[in-house]
């Protein structure tokens, strides 16, 4: 499950595995009986949040299939939101543009 940190904080539950986005600090998953780990992000220059959460679920879902690990999965999908936080209304990156980004950023 994959909300963010507003409906984290009016949650009645965590499921037994849970990602939060929380803005430009990156995104938390939560398991239970482990201990939470904070995935932070790259600090780019923002110019419109429209999107960013659709773009990092698809991103996560579309680097999950590939890898079944679930830490890749959220980076990558930090750096897919990262890139279209630059861009203004709701932006879907291609995957040419988050490679590049994975790469300038130095996680390949």
């Amino acid at each position: 499950v994959k909300i963010n940190e507003l409906e984290y904080k009016n949650r009645f539950s965590i499921p037994q595995n849970l990602i939060v986005t929380i803005g430009d600090r990156g995104a938390t998953i939560y398991r239970l009986g482990c201990e939470e780990v904070t995935y932070s992000t790259t600090q780019v220059e923002v110019v419109d949040v429209c999107g960013c959460g659709d773009t990092f679920l698809a991103a996560f879902a579309y680097k999950y299939l590939f890898t079944y690990k679930i830490n890749d999965a959220i980076i990558y999908a930090n750096v897919a939101a990262g890139v279209t936080v630059q861009h203004r209304g709701n932006y879907a990156p291609t995957l040419e543009e988050i490679e590049n980004a994975r790469h300038r950023l130095r996680l390949c």
